[in-house]
């Protein structure tokens, strides 16, 4: 594999996305995914009237009771969205007493099992296709309130530094999506809001239920319960907690200054070796206080 160098001033927003010795080319394919990931289109052929359709991710079970979805149209040959309303019910079995137990805190029951009327999901797995297998699409033009639903989502979410665009990106772009594999369910309750259901291939607890809630002046994601898939162990999921990096960083040279006023600017020479083949996108998590001016590769690109 390449051994890369990237040279950042911080800043901006997390995470940072960017390619790895990509021509400029291919970098402005991104930036038109970027940007079609950012405001989708949908696509009327992709509506349909759901009834009882199912979707199953490990212990997470999601049921369109009844309703409408929509689905956005393809980027790079990924359809990555839907939007629904009608009625729907979400439901986790959490593995453990200790999960149960940390669910019964925030939501005083042992397992989720919540109704929702409005979901929009985020994926880069078969969702579309197994979907697809449980209803007929309609001939109808679709409805614009469902892709001003999942407009609204994604504003929301940006809002409270979600990285779930982001997220979606890398698998977008990534060499292997089974590697990467995402579904995302943002889920309207009653009781609690919106809720957030996520399985995460990239991550060594793939499950997690939780939300974003405020303290204060501070927003960030609440999380009820998080476990491994597959009934393993935490301590199996942790035994490499570095197991699913897409990269490992070798070393950082910082170059700092700090003025009277108390700013600090900095040059950070980072270099770091990525792990997977074909892999276009790469993020990095930086302090949200942090402003990036420029991304360059070692020819200073």
């Amino acid at each position: 594999m390449r051994t890369i160098r990237a040279f950042v001033i911080f800043g901006l927003i997390v995470p940072i996305m960017m390619s790895a010795n990509a021509p400029r080319a291919a970098a402005q394919d991104a930036t038109q995914s970027w940007n079609s990931l950012a405001q989708p289109a949908f696509d009327p052929a992709k509506s349909a009237t759901v009834e009882n359709v199912t979707l199953a991710r490990d212990r997470i079970h999601i049921t369109l009771s009844s309703g409408t979805i929509q689905f956005t149209q393809p980027v790079n040959g990924m359809v990555f969205g839907a939007a629904f309303r009608g009625r729907g019910r979400a439901q986790v079995e959490p593995p453990n007493p200790i999960e149960a137990q940390q669910l019964n805190l925030f939501t005083g029951r042992a397992a989720l099992d919540m109704e929702f009327s409005e979901a929009v999901f985020t994926f880069s797995d078969n969702t579309l296709e197994e979907i697809a297998k449980q209803v007929r699409w309609s001939s109808a033009a679709g409805d614009s309130a469902l892709s001003r639903l999942y407009a609204d989502r994604i504003r929301e979410r940006e809002d409270v530094g979600a990285e779930i665009l982001s997220r979606l990106f890398v698998s977008l772009l990534s060499g292997d999506r089974k590697r990467t594999a995402l579904f995302a369910a943002d889920l309207k309750t009653s009781d609690k809001g919106w809720i957030h259901v996520r399985f995460d291939a990239t991550n060594p607890e793939e499950i997690s239920v939780g939300r974003w809630a405020s303290w204060g002046p501070v927003t960030r994601f609440d999380t009820w319960t998080s476990f491994p898939a597959g009934n393993r162990p935490v301590a199996e999921a942790f035994r490499d907690p570095l197991a699913r990096d897409a990269f490992r960083i070798r070393s950082y040279k910082i170059d700092a200054t700090v003025t009277t006023g108390a700013d600090l600017r900095a040059v950070t020479q980072v270099k770091f070796v990525p792990r997977g083949d074909g892999d276009r996108a790469l993020s990095f998590l930086l302090d949200a206080n942090l402003r990036v001016e420029s991304v360059k590769d070692p020819s200073g690109a």
